[in-house]
């Protein structure tokens, strides 16, 4: 007999704090709207901030019209802390987290990183990932390569988030940063418990670390496979083709000119 999938929940980000918050609920919903997910969920959407009352109602008129269920954090605690906060509140879900600059780009995104988790040996499964490293502003950091998932958006089972942020301090920015690209990220976390870190893309194909230059996506050519966009995915797009291939570099250094992997030794 087979068993039925987990539940799915997408928790979208919203800080009063980021004076463009009005801009980034209406965009996300005009792209959440656009495109089917292809996967059943329910909308959660994360009110950091909203504390004062007038500004909860503001933000629930801002989302008239949508189907959704609302949690309100406190400020603290960075954009992964309102993500702990969420799966404090979860179960056994699957949970997508989209932070304020997400944007859903095709039909169907949501199954494609739903899919995925269905592996036994996936963890995690991320719309873009990078191998840039933050060493040149901070020593503590990795250096290049230094493969992580990017926290724009990301689909985890909440037993397993709530496992991996169980002893992480998260007050400070560096924080942040620490936890999504330092040496014990959220990527090497799952990577350590002995699961695969997957990138998704349009097309269907989960890339494993050693593919993540190769996979279409953050940062590479038009991004054509990217499942979810946010403001760098769009700030790439605008550039002149020779800055886009100065952050190319920076992001996956020599592996650009490689037509695949290196063969594992």
């Amino acid at each position: 007999m087979t068993s039925s999938p987990p539940d799915a929940v997408v928790a979208f980000l919203l800080r009063r704090g980021d004076a463009a918050w009005r801009e980034h609920a209406a965009a996300f919903l005009a792209s959440y709207e656009a495109f089917d997910a292809g996967r059943s969920h329910r909308l959660l959407v994360i009110l950091k901030d909203f504390e004062n009352a007038g500004d909860e109602a503001e933000a629930h008129a801002r989302l008239a019209g949508a189907r959704y269920d609302a949690l309100v954090v406190p400020e603290a605690g960075r954009d992964i802390g309102a993500y702990m906060a969420v799966a404090r509140h979860l179960g056994d879900e699957r949970v997508c987290f989209l932070n304020s600059h997400a944007r859903v780009l095709c039909p169907g995104w949501l199954r494609q990183l739903d899919r995925h988790l269905d592996r036994p040996e996936v963890g995690m499964v991320g719309a873009t990932a990078s191998f840039e490293s933050l060493r040149a502003l901070d020593p503590a950091f990795p250096g290049f390569p230094n493969p992580h998932l990017r926290t724009n958006a990301f689909m985890v089972a909440a037993p397993l988030f709530r496992e991996i942020t169980a002893d992480l301090p998260m007050v400070t920015r560096q924080d942040a940063f620490m936890f999504e690209s330092g040496a014990l990220s959220m990527t090497n976390r799952v990577l350590a418990a002995g699961r695969q870190v997957v990138v998704a893309g349009r097309n269907g194909r989960a890339y494993p670390v050693d593919w993540w230059p190769w996979s279409g996506g953050f940062r590479q050519g038009l991004q054509e496979n990217l499942l979810v966009g946010d403001n760098q995915t769009r700030h790439f797009d605008r550039l002149p083709w020779p800055e886009r291939v100065l952050l190319a570099n920076a992001t996956w250094g020599e592996f650009r000119s490689r037509t695949s992997p290196p063969p594992r030794t």
